[in-house]
């Protein structure tokens, strides 16, 4: 099973992401959404149910890899930092993503994770779609689901994303 193990953020990056997809000509009021998101469902493991929501912020961050992640979080903080405690949902790419639709496991990770960095569950099918991406915002919808091979249906997750690109 894959582990995001994420580094100390201060920011939302510390790598060089010039080749990223982002239009950075592009602008967006963070007044009219950017950083909100929602989560509809529930994931159930051997040890843990947890029903997501309600979303407090969405940012993007970096894993140890410097593979961006789009972050719905329930618990609150400044852009790019990861709580210890609490619900997210990452949706883990190559490259931060331009507008277009992504299968799950081919072109995104979608995964829960608990305390900040300890992965619940991973998806296993599904898609994410990007309707617009800019240097400041992405945003789109997803729908996912979420197994193993211990436990192949371990519930869905679905909802929409206006993810705060940190300065």
């Amino acid at each position: 099973m894959r582990s995001l193990v994420w580094i100390a953020l201060a920011a939302c990056s510390s790598g060089n992401h010039a080749d990223s997809p982002i239009d950075a000509a592009a602008t967006h009021d963070a007044a009219s959404g950017c950083s909100s998101g929602t989560i509809a469902g529930t994931i159930t493991t051997d040890s843990v149910t947890h029903t997501f929501g309600p979303v407090v912020r969405a940012y993007v961050a970096y894993d140890s890899q410097q593979k961006p992640a789009l972050v719905i979080d329930e618990q609150p903080g400044a852009c790019g930092t990861i709580p210890h405690t609490g619900f997210n949902l990452a949706l883990v790419f190559d490259g931060l993503p331009a507008a277009g639709m992504y299968a799950s496991n081919t072109g995104v990770l979608g995964v829960a994770e608990q305390d900040g960095i300890a992965d619940l569950a991973l998806s296993v099918g599904g898609s994410v779609t990007v309707d617009h991406a800019d240097a400041s915002c992405i945003s789109g919808s997803y729908a996912l689901q979420f197994g193993s091979h211990a436990m192949p249906d371990q519930g869905s997750l679905t909802g929409s994303f206006a993810v705060e690109v940190c300065p």
